[in-house]
């Protein structure tokens, strides 16, 4: 099931690997797989990041729109 899109820019070329298979040359390539781990860490830990930026931010505007502070 995909999950999401994305577009290229460019003329690009893809392969498409059985998760099996990927699985197995993780396990024999561990230097494969440990890349790929790296990888979606950072993928993962970029989002979370650019979440709580707009969060903080939202709230940053929420508590200067609602002057909470001025009557502390």
């Amino acid at each position: 099931e995909l999950i999401s899109t994305a577009r290229a820019m460019t003329r690009v070329g893809a392969v498409e690997i059985p998760c099996e298979a990927f699985f197995e040359l993780c396990r024999k390539q561990p230097d494969i797989g440990v890349e790929v781990y790296r990888s979606m860490a950072d993928i993962l830990a970029n989002r979370y990041r650019s979440a709580l930026s707009r969060l903080t931010g939202t709230l940053d505007q929420a508590l200067r729109k609602g002057d909470v502070f001025a009557n502390m």
